[in-house]
């Protein structure tokens, strides 16, 4: 800091260099969680290259992402959204918003517009993450199987981001194809044993069971319990909306006798701690309740 300080005081017209301490400074502060003052050391480093007439698109981009990144941690998806904006105005006008490196830029500006509610445009940065990633696909692809392999894996991430949109716009049946889609693509690389793939099944279960389809739903929060139970993870926030969700679906199929020990095991979580009671549906705690 003092360093930095001697840098930054030292007169006369701002300089690369200064700017280069502000960044660096806005980096320490993300690492020691003050995103505030990180924005603050990101904004002032942006001005002084746009006083210096410095136009190095990488570097602006790098730049404009730090400062979303940092928005975002601080809550505010709207300063992370005008950012995140910024970006990609650079690399279209340098033709350079291409490959899973814009379409990644394109899934976190629809994370950002799905935060504020704004579904359809969400929807419509999602699609052209899509575009981009097929038009990436045998090109990266045929770098090796790892680079196919992040390419399928954002997809999938990009595909389960839509279904969730979808699921908000209470459009279920369209939801219900996008989980899908995502499912087959991380059974295919192996990954839907993962924190990841549990919460895409619950996704999916969630939106079988609001469309109608049960007995679907079902098996679709029986295999993230048989997963999260393999990995030792049961014991969690997560878990208690699993086993809430079992519950559930299993009472609405009119079995609550299957549904009991997974009741009771959700309500030894919640008496410990470990579960939130928002967790469970009001309904399901009264039914357990009325059971003991």
């Amino acid at each position: 800091d003092e360093f930095a300080s001697l840098v930054l005081d030292s007169g006369g017209q701002p300089t690369a260099e200064q700017a280069v301490v502000l960044i660096r400074l806005g980096d320490l502060r993300m690492r020691l969680g003050q995103p505030g003052e990180a924005v603050a050391h990101y904004r002032e480093a942006r001005t002084m290259w746009e006083d210096m007439g410095l136009d190095v698109v990488a570097s602006r981009a790098a730049l404009c992402t730090k400062l979303g990144a940092a928005h975002s941690e601080m809550s505010d998806p709207q300063g992370a959204l005008a950012a995140y904006l910024d970006v990609q105005k650079l690399l279209n006008a340098s033709q350079a918003l291409e490959g899973t490196v814009g379409a990644e830029l394109l899934r976190t500006i629809g994370e950002m517009r799905s935060r504020l509610g704004q579904l359809d445009t969400a929807l419509a940065s999602f699609d052209e993450a899509l575009r981009l990633l097929a038009a990436a696909a045998p090109a990266e692809g045929a770098a090796g199987a790892e680079g196919g392999g992040a390419e399928a894996r954002l997809t999938a991430r990009v595909l389960a981001d839509m279904g969730t949109v979808l699921a908000e716009q209470g459009k279920h049946g369209e939801a219900v194809e996008k989980f899908r889609e995502a499912r087959l693509m991380l059974e295919g690389l192996g990954a839907l044993d993962t924190a990841e793939g549990t919460a895409l099944l619950m996704n999916l279960g969630n939106a079988l069971e609001d469309k109608g389809q049960l007995e679907e739903a079902l098996a679709e929060f029986w295999l993230a319990h048989s997963l999260m139970e393999a990995r030792g993870t049961l014991e969690s926030q997560d878990g208690g909306l699993v086993l809430g969700a079992l519950c559930r679906v299993l009472i609405d199929l009119g079995d609550p006798e299957a549904a009991l020990p997974f009741l009771r095991t959700a309500r030894a979580l919640v008496e410990r701690g470990v579960v939130d009671r928002e967790a469970l549906d009001d309904y399901v705690l009264a039914f357990l309740q009325h059971a003991s």
